[in-house]
């Protein structure tokens, strides 16, 4: 999986008397008005949600971040829980070992809040780009020259986190709780150029045009900042790496009936047409 994340911080609190399997509730006004203020404990953004993992009964990995001496952490379960509330870390804490929650549990997700997705540091893919979580999963390799995945997601991914590309290579299979490889870009759509009709296809030898309007501007507010000068290739001839989007789907000749230049035709056939109409009905008045 592109990105493995570190499995949550499994909390329950207030913990009833009985082991009881028993659906979880929200918090309503008499649990305040019996005292329980909330102070809730951040998480990442990646972080499945908690009561999921608690409802079934999904263990944490091995690595997970100790909790029990956590001086944040503990303070967070003071604050919310009572004394009797149980134990996390260890072999037998409740990461490792999660148990059922007792009936009339509250809902776990009332107790957390989840830092907002840093889409500024997602790194932007062109809208031609495969489903990465698809693509993943099909068991896809990276083209050859494609960036590093690791570098680009470097800014966003959890201490830890297992080498992108490596799991590219070799595909180990994503926890339920992974998210949405889908999520981890920031999509470009692109708006395609439509140009006349008669057009011709853009090649990798198609002749340069000294008074053809600027490619490269035409493209640039969505073109990578490394992407080369698009008229320089024109001009000196290039070759397309094979992850490189359709052309096709860029530049899109328009059909003859909605050409510009035929409209004009048919726009000033119009008026020709209402002119002649209009003297022969004059002169037929007129006779």
């Amino acid at each position: 999986m592109m990105i493995l994340l570190l499995l949550p911080t499994l909390l329950l609190m207030h913990v009833a008397s009985g082991d009881r399997e028993g659906g979880s509730r929200d918090l309503s006004s008499e649990d305040f008005a019996r005292g329980a203020d909330i102070q809730p404990y951040s998480l990442p953004w990646w972080h499945p949600e908690i009561e999921w993992m608690a409802r079934n009964r999904i263990p944490g990995p091995s690595n997970h971040p100790q909790l029990d001496n956590d001086p944040e952490f503990q303070r967070f379960l003071k604050t919310n829980t009572d004394e009797g509330h149980r134990f996390f870390d260890g072999r037998n804490g409740y990461i490792r070992q999660p148990w059922r929650l007792p009936r009339g549990h509250p809902n776990c997700d009332n107790y957390f809040i989840y830092e907002e997705l840093p889409v500024h540091d997602l790194p932007t893919v062109h809208f031609d780009h495969p489903d990465i979580h698809e693509a993943y999963l099909n068991g896809e390799n990276l083209p050859e020259d494609h960036p590093s995945v690791a570098g680009l997601l470097a800014r966003v991914l959890p201490d830890g986190h297992p080498d992108v590309d490596d799991l590219f290579l070799e595909h180990p299979e994503l926890p339920d709780w992974h998210p949405d490889l889908q999520l981890l870009v920031d999509d470009n759509p692109i708006e395609p150029i439509y140009v006349f009709s008669g057009h011709p296809h853009i090649t990798n030898d198609s002749p340069a045009i000294d008074d053809h309007p600027s490619v490269h501007h035409l493209f640039e507010a969505h073109l990578p900042d490394s992407h080369p000068n698009v008229d320089d290739l024109m001009r000196e001839g290039f070759e397309l790496p094979s992850w490189h989007p359709d052309i096709s789907q860029i530049v899109i000749p328009r059909s003859m009936a909605t050409s510009p230049g035929s409209i004009l035709c048919l726009v000033i056939a119009t008026i020709v047409l209402i002119i002649m109409l209009a003297r022969n009905i004059t002169k037929c008045r007129n006779s």
